[in-house]
């Protein structure tokens, strides 16, 4: 095999040598290609102003790792793969909505929005020249078919989410009646299912739940992000707002995850642990408590704090928001009207990360690099005194 070589550590008073490196033969540059338009414009005599920029960007040869079979002792090697397009709008709007002697007001918006797509791949002899991906149940044509990965001509897919959809629980014993026979792969007793057990979506309906009952449910980067600001003055007294928003995208809580299913035994749990199935709560459309959840109700095929492809459609939550990101109140006073003591003074207080408005139940509702939340710190919340003189 072609590649670099070096010596092994002595076994038995003898050494070898492995082949530690792999040669990178017609590897290229990337070469990169945008086309953008631009709208820069004024209105109502520019007290409103428009900033646009919708941009068409092709990589080509996009370097990447390509994944390597276990018997050539590497994971992966680096080459060229295809050629990647990225579509996005930018867009900022400001406005200076009122302006009196003594009054302003000076609101502002921002909008982005990008899409990534596969636009050529190597052949590799599969449809679409697919790399990776999930397979699941089509029920358009009866057969399976791969989502997410890298797809020619497709949306680039490493962000897209599957799950077991979850139906409901088995309240009464005529429930588990209606789906006498059925076997869930995942559970420790398959073909056994108990009151306070989820009732999971048979997308095939083949009476088993198993990997190709998985269905799409969303993706874990947002459809768009932006930001709304306000600045107001009166006199000398000024009001500054920051906030940003993010929508579309879907999180899952790990340590809400973690703490339902009690993997490593007895640990802090959620709340809804209280309003899970029992004998006295048989009503209850949350699955029963048990330790490390051996049914795997709530963790269903994935991991002990969720997973990209295999968790229970229950656990992924919307992680829509609006942060308030930036609270300033300031005073400016000028030497002027103090019998120039001073030139100028500026007095203001300042809060940072002051809120998230939304309904997710982890730490952050920023977008995760897998989609989970591990429990992260939230960004630490600030307030700034400050004051400023200038002679």
């Amino acid at each position: 095999m072609f590649g670099s070589y070096g010596a092994t550590s002595v076994y038995n008073g003898y050494s070898g040598y492995v082949n530690n490196g792999l040669p990178l033969l017609d590897l290229k540059w990337e070469r990169s290609t945008t086309l953008n338009l631009g709208l820069d414009m004024g209105l109502f005599g520019n007290r409103v102003t428009v900033i646009a920029d919708y941009f068409i960007r092709d990589v080509k040869d996009k370097l990447a790792g390509l994944t390597l079979p276990l018997w050539t002792g590497f994971s992966s090697i680096t080459t060229n793969n295809g050629t990647l397009q990225n579509r996005g709008l930018e867009l900022q709007v400001n406005g200076d909505v009122l302006k009196t002697s003594d009054f302003n007001w000076n609101p502002g918006l921002t909008f982005y929005r990008v899409r990534n797509y596969a636009k050529s791949l190597p052949e590799n002899g599969v449809e679409k020249n697919r790399q990776g991906g999930t397979e699941i149940f089509d029920p358009e044509t009866g057969g399976t078919i791969y989502v997410g990965g890298l797809q020619e001509g497709e949306r680039v897919g490493y962000d897209v989410i599957t799950a077991y959809i979850f139906e409901g629980v088995y309240q009464t014993q005529a429930d588990i009646d209606a789906h006498a026979g059925r076997i869930v792969e995942f559970a420790q007793d398959k073909d056994t299912r108990f009151l306070g057990d989820a009732i999971w979506k048979d997308v095939n309906g083949d009476n088993v739940i198993n990997y190709l009952d998985r269905e799409v449910i969303g993706r874990r980067t947002p459809d768009f992000v932006g930001g709304l600001t306000s600045a107001m003055s009166w006199k000398g007294l000024s009001l500054f707002v920051k906030t940003d928003f993010t929508v579309g995208h879907m999180i899952i809580n790990g340590r809400r995850v973690k703490g339902i299913a009690q993997t490593q035994g007895n640990q802090n749990g959620p709340l809804e642990i209280r309003d899970t199935w029992t004998t006295e709560n048989p009503t209850s459309n949350i699955p029963i408590f048990t330790l490390v959840d051996r049914q795997k109700n709530h963790l269903a095929g994935g991991g002990d704090q969720g997973s990209m492809t295999s968790s229970s459609s229950r656990m992924w939550e919307k992680g829509d928001f609006l942060a308030l990101r930036e609270v300033t109140l300031s005073y400016d006073l000028k030497g002027a009207d103090v019998n120039n003591l001073f030139k100028d003074l500026r007095l203001y207080v300042t809060g940072s990360n002051l809120a998230y408005f939304n309904k997710f139940s982890g730490s952050s509702p920023e977008e995760s690099g897998d989609g989970i939340d591990y429990g992260r710190f939230p960004l630490p919340r600030t307030y700034t005194l400050g004051l400023s003189v200038t002679f």
